[in-house]
This record gives C-alpha cells, sequence and structure tokens, in this order.
C-alpha cells in the first residue's frame, strides 16, 4: 500500500536507502563520499525528508520510497522487488 511516511517508517526508509545506494552509487563514489554515507547519514536524510516521503509498504515492511526536496528526489525500490507489479 503506497502511503505518506511516518516517523516510525524513517529507520526502514533509511536502511533501504543506505543499502541501495551503496549497492548502486558507491563504485562511482569516491572513498570519503562512501564511508560518510553511513546509516546515520541515511537516518538524517530521510527524517529531513519526511514531509514529502510517500512509502510503499507490503506485510508490514517499507519496500519503496518516494522523497523530494526543491528539485532533489529520492526513489528506491527494494532489490526483491523489483520486477514486482503487484
Amino acid at each position: 500500500m503506497i502511503r505518506r511516511a511516518h516517523a516510525a517508517d524513517i529507520s526502514q526508509a533509511a536502511a533501504l536507502y543506505h543499502a541501495v545506494w551503496h549497492e548502486t552509487q558507491a563504485r562511482f563514489m569516491p572513498a570519503a563520499e562512501c564511508t560518510h554515507r553511513s546509516m546515520e547519514f541515511f537516518i538524517d536524510r530521510m527524517t529531513a525528508l519526511l514531509p514529502t516521503t510517500l512509502v510503499d509498504e507490503r506485510n508490514g515492511a517499507v519496500v519503496a520510497f518516494s522523497a523530494w526536496k526543491g528539485r532533489r528526489r529520492a526513489r528506491f525500490l527494494s532489490p526483491h522487488r523489483i520486477g514486482d507489479r503487484a
């Protein structure tokens, strides 16, 4: 179910953001930037983005989210959900 995110969703959305960012973008970034992008970094970012975040919740788990601030957008989908149209 797609819905507005709540404060209780921050940790799951941040964990998804952290995992997918490191899997897909870290290899293109300097090592120092990758180190800086810790779990705490993503928790802080998701906390700031909470007012504009939508989550897709399935069976009690956040499997995707979309958030934006100005022109900056973040959209992340759990690797386990890629190709799942349900």
